[in-house]
């Protein structure tokens, strides 16, 4: 993320709001290249024990720490994560690091909650019709401090709400489409105590994620489906994942 360092946001410790937000690869050409030329800023060290791999994972484990930074875990807080995708899966773990007493994840795909699990989910469900009976049955009925969507999908996003308990904290994690909707009853807001919470990528947080990865606190291989060469990106990118993909990796000298 290139942040200005000098607006209003940035000055107020912000910079994932900053006025002159980019990205290389996304707002600036540059990435998906065999050399990119980056702020010397925006640059941190890879530790002679690491593999450019797990390296690769800083980026989107840094949005999960800011997530985890503005969701406060409290001692003994059961946390519900709807989505094991790579970033439920890193949250997952992130949570399982944490003072988290009961960490369930669900999803629709058995081999992402295989790997939710692996993360340390200490239970996962597939979603299906009686999935809030069986998440009832799970809290014996009291609910979840903290629930977090990691997918983005309105349906998802509106349901999860009655899966939350008395001073849950309410998180929108997955990244839904400016135009997508969704309805909330404001008494349930007030009358719970909850918390809205959103979480906007990075902020301030990259050190803290290479931290993490170099001191081995997190495993990511599992959540490598395929390393991939550049002349493999236009097909990659042309076409829709598989249902059970979860992070491919572009080797840019990759023979």
């Amino acid at each position: 993320m290139a942040n200005c360092g000098r607006c209003y946001h940035c000055l107020r410790r912000q910079a994932n709001h900053c006025d002159y937000w980019g990205a290389i690869g996304d707002t600036v050409d540059g990435a998906l290249a065999e050399y990119v030329l980056a702020p010397a800023r925006n640059l941190y060290r890879v530790e002679d024990h690491e593999t450019l791999e797990e390296a690769a994972f800083t980026e989107p484990l840094a949005c999960v720490v800011w997530g985890i930074e503005r969701l406060r875990v409290r001692p003994s807080d059961r946390v519900l994560i709807f989505g094991a995708g790579p970033i439920g899966a890193l949250l997952t773990r992130m949570l399982h690091l944490s003072s988290a007493a009961d960490i369930v994840v669900v999803d629709v795909m058995r081999e992402k909650l295989r790997v939710a699990r692996e993360m340390g989910a200490r239970a996962t469900f597939v979603a299906t019709d009686d999935l809030t009976a069986q998440l009832e049955e799970r809290t014996q009925g009291r609910k979840f401090d903290i629930v977090l969507d990691c997918t983005g999908v309105p349906t998802v996003i509106e349901g999860m709400f009655r899966h939350a308990g008395s001073n849950a904290r309410i998180m929108f994690f997955g990244v839904a489409s400016p135009q997508a909707e969704i309805r909330i009853k404001p008494f349930d807001v007030y009358h719970h105590d909850w918390e809205i919470l959103g979480s906007m990528a990075i902020n301030y947080t990259f050190q803290q994620a290479r931290d993490l990865l170099a001191a081995g606190r997190l495993t990511v291989k599992p959540l490598i489906s395929r390393i991939a060469g550049l002349d493999e990106v236009a097909g990659i990118l042309g076409r829709a994942k598989t249902p059970t993909e979860l992070k491919t990796l572009i080797a840019p000298n990759a023979a």
